[in-house]
Protein backbone atom coordinates (compact mmCIF):
# COMPACT_ATOMS: atom_id res chain seq x y z
CA UNK A 1 0.00 0.00 0.00
CA UNK A 2 2.95 2.49 0.91
CA UNK A 3 4.68 1.97 -3.20
CA UNK A 4 1.34 3.38 -4.11
CA UNK A 5 0.99 6.87 -1.72
CA UNK A 6 5.07 7.23 -2.66
CA UNK A 7 3.98 6.96 -6.29
CA UNK A 8 2.48 10.08 -6.88
CA UNK A 9 5.08 12.52 -5.06
CA UNK A 10 7.64 10.44 -7.15
CA UNK A 11 5.85 11.14 -10.38
CA UNK A 12 5.42 14.93 -9.69
CA UNK A 13 8.91 15.26 -8.94
CA UNK A 14 10.84 13.37 -11.90
CA UNK A 15 7.97 12.96 -14.59
CA UNK A 16 6.10 10.39 -16.10
CA UNK A 17 8.11 6.75 -16.47
CA UNK A 18 10.19 5.93 -19.59
CA UNK A 19 8.49 3.60 -21.69
CA UNK A 20 10.93 0.50 -22.51
CA UNK A 21 10.02 -1.68 -25.38
CA UNK A 22 11.77 -5.29 -24.99
CA UNK A 23 12.64 -7.95 -27.94
CA UNK A 24 13.75 -11.08 -27.46
CA UNK A 25 14.25 -14.12 -29.92
CA UNK A 26 15.18 -17.58 -29.59
CA UNK A 27 17.03 -19.83 -31.96
CA UNK A 28 17.70 -23.22 -31.61
CA UNK A 29 20.66 -24.60 -33.54
CA UNK A 30 20.09 -28.41 -34.33
CA UNK A 31 23.52 -29.14 -36.04
CA UNK A 32 25.90 -27.08 -33.09
CA UNK A 33 28.33 -27.71 -36.16
CA UNK A 34 26.94 -24.94 -38.49
CA UNK A 35 27.05 -22.18 -36.21
CA UNK A 36 30.91 -21.74 -38.01
CA UNK A 37 27.79 -19.78 -40.40
CA UNK A 38 27.07 -16.86 -37.81
CA UNK A 39 30.85 -15.66 -38.12
CA UNK A 40 31.22 -14.46 -34.85
CA UNK A 41 33.74 -13.10 -33.17
CA UNK A 42 35.43 -13.97 -29.70
CA UNK A 43 32.72 -13.46 -27.10
CA UNK A 44 33.09 -10.59 -24.98
CA UNK A 45 31.92 -12.30 -22.20
CA UNK A 46 32.79 -16.46 -22.11
CA UNK A 47 30.90 -17.78 -19.49
CA UNK A 48 32.26 -20.88 -17.37
CA UNK A 49 28.53 -22.07 -17.40
CA UNK A 50 28.69 -22.57 -21.43
CA UNK A 51 26.68 -19.48 -21.93
CA UNK A 52 28.94 -17.06 -24.32
CA UNK A 53 27.82 -13.06 -24.60
CA UNK A 54 28.49 -10.51 -27.45
CA UNK A 55 27.15 -7.12 -27.23
CA UNK A 56 26.50 -6.17 -30.88
CA UNK A 57 25.29 -2.76 -32.89
CA UNK A 58 22.61 -2.39 -35.34
CA UNK A 59 24.09 -3.02 -38.28
CA UNK A 60 25.64 -6.20 -36.57
CA UNK A 61 22.63 -7.09 -35.44
CA UNK A 62 20.67 -6.90 -38.40
CA UNK A 63 23.86 -9.11 -40.29
CA UNK A 64 23.61 -11.32 -37.32
CA UNK A 65 20.09 -11.96 -38.34
CA UNK A 66 20.23 -13.41 -41.75
CA UNK A 67 23.00 -15.41 -41.14
CA UNK A 68 21.09 -17.23 -38.37
CA UNK A 69 18.69 -17.25 -41.00
CA UNK A 70 20.91 -18.98 -43.43
CA UNK A 71 21.91 -21.59 -40.99
CA UNK A 72 20.87 -24.87 -42.01
CA UNK A 73 19.03 -26.70 -38.75
CA UNK A 74 18.19 -23.45 -36.87
CA UNK A 75 14.72 -23.07 -35.55
CA UNK A 76 13.17 -20.13 -34.60
CA UNK A 77 11.59 -21.22 -30.89
CA UNK A 78 9.70 -17.43 -30.14
CA UNK A 79 9.94 -13.97 -30.90
CA UNK A 80 8.18 -12.25 -27.79
CA UNK A 81 8.23 -8.55 -26.86
CA UNK A 82 6.60 -6.53 -24.26
CA UNK A 83 6.21 -3.14 -24.01
CA UNK A 84 6.79 -2.01 -19.98
CA UNK A 85 8.70 0.66 -17.90
CA UNK A 86 11.26 2.23 -16.42
CA UNK A 87 11.55 -0.01 -13.11
CA UNK A 88 8.75 -2.06 -13.82
CA UNK A 89 9.21 -5.67 -13.77
CA UNK A 90 7.50 -7.68 -16.44
CA UNK A 91 6.90 -11.10 -17.63
CA UNK A 92 6.35 -13.32 -20.67
CA UNK A 93 5.13 -16.98 -20.89
CA UNK A 94 4.73 -19.16 -24.01
CA UNK A 95 4.39 -22.47 -22.56
CA UNK A 96 1.70 -25.56 -23.03
CA UNK A 97 0.83 -28.91 -20.40
CA UNK A 98 2.72 -31.98 -20.70
CA UNK A 99 1.54 -34.89 -18.45
CA UNK A 100 4.41 -36.09 -16.72
CA UNK A 101 3.63 -39.14 -14.41
CA UNK A 102 -0.32 -38.10 -14.09
CA UNK A 103 0.37 -34.60 -13.28
CA UNK A 104 0.36 -31.50 -15.20
CA UNK A 105 3.78 -29.88 -15.80
CA UNK A 106 4.06 -26.14 -17.65
CA UNK A 107 6.79 -26.41 -19.97
CA UNK A 108 7.98 -23.93 -22.60
CA UNK A 109 9.59 -20.43 -22.56
CA UNK A 110 9.28 -18.00 -19.38
CA UNK A 111 11.07 -14.44 -19.85
CA UNK A 112 11.06 -12.26 -16.84
CA UNK A 113 12.33 -8.46 -16.83
CA UNK A 114 13.56 -5.66 -14.90
CA UNK A 115 15.05 -2.94 -16.95
CA UNK A 116 16.30 0.30 -15.49
CA UNK A 117 17.22 3.27 -18.05
CA UNK A 118 20.20 5.11 -18.01
CA UNK A 119 21.46 7.90 -19.99
CA UNK A 120 22.99 5.83 -22.42
CA UNK A 121 21.83 2.52 -21.86
CA UNK A 122 19.57 0.16 -20.15
CA UNK A 123 20.41 -1.75 -17.29
CA UNK A 124 18.82 -5.01 -17.87
CA UNK A 125 18.19 -7.81 -15.45
CA UNK A 126 16.72 -11.00 -16.62
CA UNK A 127 15.96 -14.35 -15.87
CA UNK A 128 15.21 -17.01 -18.87
CA UNK A 129 14.04 -20.19 -18.60
CA UNK A 130 12.83 -22.74 -21.61
CA UNK A 131 12.01 -26.19 -21.29
CA UNK A 132 10.65 -28.96 -23.39
CA UNK A 133 8.94 -32.36 -23.04
CA UNK A 134 10.75 -34.81 -24.31
CA UNK A 135 10.14 -38.71 -25.12
CA UNK A 136 12.80 -41.05 -23.87
CA UNK A 137 12.41 -44.88 -24.83
CA UNK A 138 12.66 -47.22 -21.89
CA UNK A 139 13.81 -50.51 -23.82
CA UNK A 140 12.22 -53.81 -21.70
CA UNK A 141 12.32 -57.33 -21.51
CA UNK A 142 12.15 -59.52 -24.73
CA UNK A 143 8.73 -60.43 -23.10
CA UNK A 144 7.34 -56.71 -22.45
CA UNK A 145 6.60 -53.99 -25.31
CA UNK A 146 8.57 -50.98 -25.37
CA UNK A 147 7.25 -47.96 -23.43
CA UNK A 148 8.09 -44.23 -23.50
CA UNK A 149 8.15 -41.78 -21.12
CA UNK A 150 8.03 -38.02 -21.02
CA UNK A 151 10.26 -35.84 -18.84
CA UNK A 152 11.22 -32.18 -18.92
CA UNK A 153 14.27 -31.18 -20.01
CA UNK A 154 15.68 -27.67 -19.50
CA UNK A 155 17.57 -26.17 -22.79
CA UNK A 156 18.57 -22.95 -21.38
CA UNK A 157 18.41 -21.76 -17.68
CA UNK A 158 19.80 -17.94 -17.32
CA UNK A 159 20.10 -15.33 -14.83
CA UNK A 160 22.12 -12.53 -15.74
CA UNK A 161 22.26 -8.13 -15.88
CA UNK A 162 23.43 -6.95 -18.75
CA UNK A 163 24.49 -3.13 -19.26
CA UNK A 164 23.15 -3.00 -22.80
CA UNK A 165 24.21 0.87 -24.42
CA UNK A 166 22.05 2.51 -26.87
CA UNK A 167 21.50 1.32 -30.09
CA UNK A 168 23.22 -2.24 -29.19
CA UNK A 169 21.92 -5.33 -28.58
CA UNK A 170 22.80 -8.31 -26.60
CA UNK A 171 23.38 -11.81 -28.43
CA UNK A 172 23.86 -15.00 -26.10
CA UNK A 173 24.55 -18.83 -26.43
CA UNK A 174 24.19 -21.82 -24.78
CA UNK A 175 26.83 -23.95 -25.74
CA UNK A 176 26.15 -26.35 -23.27
CA UNK A 177 24.95 -29.02 -24.95
CA UNK A 178 25.49 -31.80 -22.13
CA UNK A 179 22.01 -30.90 -20.88
CA UNK A 180 19.99 -30.29 -24.56
CA UNK A 181 20.42 -33.08 -26.41
CA UNK A 182 22.74 -31.47 -28.40
CA UNK A 183 21.48 -28.64 -29.19
CA UNK A 184 22.66 -25.14 -28.76
CA UNK A 185 20.09 -21.79 -28.11
CA UNK A 186 20.91 -18.99 -29.26
CA UNK A 187 19.25 -15.60 -27.51
CA UNK A 188 19.08 -12.09 -29.03
CA UNK A 189 18.04 -8.80 -26.75
CA UNK A 190 16.90 -5.58 -27.56
CA UNK A 191 15.80 -2.99 -25.60
CA UNK A 192 14.33 0.42 -26.71
CA UNK A 193 13.49 3.43 -24.64
CA UNK A 194 11.27 5.77 -25.19
CA UNK A 195 11.18 9.66 -24.05
CA UNK A 196 7.86 10.61 -21.79
CA UNK A 197 6.10 13.21 -23.30
CA UNK A 198 5.90 16.10 -21.30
Amino acid sequence: MASRWLERPKRLLLGPAKAITLRASLTDFKDPLMLSNLALPKAEFPGTNGVRVWIVNDSELKALRGRVEKTPGAVVIANPDVMTADGMRSEVSITSQASINGTNQTVGLVLQFFPKARRDSTDLTLILVFTEAVTNRIEAAADMRQTNAISIRTNVAIAARFQIPRGRSVFLLNTDRSVTNGKTTGVIISAAVQQPSR
